[in-house]
């Protein structure tokens, strides 16, 4: 029943989003970005507590935690849960990811299933 009702959380969710090219052609090597391909993600936490008045969530991958502030203070326009969904998914389903991320704030920049 749990894997019935992910994927069909991950149907909706691919069929509300249309990317032309894929995360890996979209993060460039520039300064500290950063492609891991073909990943699992070990670890998932969100939390409103982080720094100020942020509210956030992290993964695990490779080892290394980053994290997405999905919003921060009161600004409505700041939220990014599409994130979160993805990230959740792939972890319950043990679901391979591709992820962009920045080594040096350790922020999740883009993230694709597999």
């Amino acid at each position: 029943m749990r894997k019935a009702i992910g994927l069909i959380v991950l149907l909706l969710i691919s069929l509300s989003t249309h990317a032309t090219e894929h995360v890996g052609s979209e993060c460039s090597d520039e300064g500290n970005r950063v492609f891991l391909k073909n990943q699992h993600i070990s670890k998932y936490l969100i939390s409103t507590i982080m720094s100020g008045k942020e509210y956030a969530f992290k993964i695990e991958v490779d080892k290394k935690w980053f994290k997405v502030i999905l919003k921060e203070g009161e600004d409505p326009r700041g939220y990014r849960d599409q994130f979160s969904s993805t990230a959740r998914i792939a972890k319950i389903l043990n679901i391979p990811v591709n992820v962009c991320v920045d080594t040096n704030g350790g922020y999740l920049l883009g993230i694709e299933l597999l």
